[in-house]
């Protein structure tokens, strides 16, 4: 509802006052990484305007052109989504060649669904180095340091449905490589892209980490489980990743935002992460997910020998994935097939119990306290280092 955003926002600009005092910082910049309505509707977005950005750029005298946005799947407008359109595009976006091809010549049907997103959009264009209907590039400058910002869309092909598309994201690298080459001299190059790296199409995910990876700074959105380990990464000692979750109270998923505090005469990051704590009605230290709630990064200094170690591992790996998909039996078969192995393998119902001993009437006092009684993922079994 309207008064919980106001109650929400009127707490985070308290929290934020406080912070920059603590910090002797000024908030020069604010990211939107999505989402940030619920299904994409004009008069939704207007209540965004009302509810959430004026009383930001009130607050702390910001510039528009210094708010960045870019659209999260519930930022899409599903309503307008034209089911044979998306079976024909579905069936053609199979690797990277036919994708990049696609964003070259995209036609208006495509994104119909961000159109109230991109008209919102409008209001917060800054310094414009180059746009289209898809994604955008901005200058500006953070202190005496100029910062490129990548505004990416990775919601131009979703369908709203949330965790069912993990896996299934489709960006194409195109929108990524286009922007870095545009800030590539500026002093610190942020990209924002709602999705994270785990929600990416399989036939494109290592191709989009690579390109990710030239950046200072790259920030997601779309947190739907309250995972640690997803909120904040430091890749390849170079590229500091802040996955952000939702500012709105559920017990269910992690409510928060994080504050960067960059030097810019140093380039070193201080990352606030602040967590919503509804018991309280306030923002506070995460401690749940980092010590003391907050990580430090040291930018700028990039190390060019690890950079094209992670280069070749990534080219290592894309090669050895297409390999190994070689000997898929439908590949074999049939030579015009490209089946990958993510796509067809179903991966197995695994647990500690048997059936057998999962049926007998003593189950619930012998699995004690087993978690998720007892089945086990395949990705646990993997990373485990026991004889099993």
């Amino acid at each position: 509802s309207a008064e919980v955003v106001k109650s929400i926002i009127r707490n985070l600009i308290e929290d934020i006052t406080k912070l920059l005092i603590e910090n002797d910082a000024n908030l020069d910049l604010v990211c939107f990484t999505g989402d940030l309505v619920n299904k994409g509707r004009n008069e939704e977005f207007e209540l965004a305007l009302d509810n959430i950005f004026e009383p930001l750029i009130n607050s702390f005298n910001i510039e528009e052109s210094n708010i960045f946005l870019v659209p999260g799947n519930h930022d899409i407008d599903t309503s307008v989504i034209d089911e044979i359109n998306e079976a024909g595009l579905k069936s053609v976006l199979i690797n990277s060649e036919k994708l990049n091809n696609i964003i070259n010549n995209i036609d208006k049907q495509e994104l119909y669904r961000i159109n109230n997103f991109n008209d919102f959009n409008k209001l917060f264009s800054g310094n414009l180095i180059f746009e289209n209907k898809l994604y955008s590039c901005f200058k500006t400058d953070i202190g005496n340091c100029s910062a490129g910002i990548a505004c990416i869309n990775s919601a131009w092909r979703s369908n709203g449905k949330g965790f069912i598309e993990r896996g299934r994201i489709i960006i194409g690298k195109k929108q990524i490589e286009h922007c870095f080459n545009l800030v590539e001299e500026c002093d610190i190059k942020i990209c924002l892209v709602h999705h994270p790296i785990e929600w990416i199409a399989d036939f494109e995910v290592i191709e989009i980490e690579r390109s990710l990876s030239k950046y200072d700074i790259v920030l997601n959105g779309h947190v739907h489980i309250n995972n640690t380990n997803q909120k904040i990464t430091y890749n390849n000692g170079n590229t500091l990743y802040n996955t952000s979750g939702r500012l709105y109270p559920s017990k269910d998923f992690y409510n928060g935002y994080s504050l960067i505090v960059l030097n810019p005469m140093n380039y070193e990051c201080n990352v606030l992460l602040r967590q919503y704590y509804d018991g309280r009605n306030k923002f506070d230290k995460a401690l749940n997910l980092c010590e003391n709630g907050q990580f430090n990064a040291k930018l700028k200094k990039r190390n060019n020998i690890r950079a094209k170690e992670y280069e070749l591992l990534c080219n290592i790996k894309r090669g050895f994935v297409r390999y190994i998909n070689s000997f898929l039996v439908p590949n074999v078969l049939n030579e015009n097939t490209e089946s990958e192995f993510d796509n067809i393998f179903v991966a197995p119902l695994l647990n500690v119990f048997s059936e057998y001993d999962r049926e007998s009437t003593n189950f619930e006092i012998e699995k004690g306290e087993i978690k998720n009684d007892g089945f086990v993922e395949l990705e646990e079994l993997l990373g485990e280092n026991d004889n099993i």
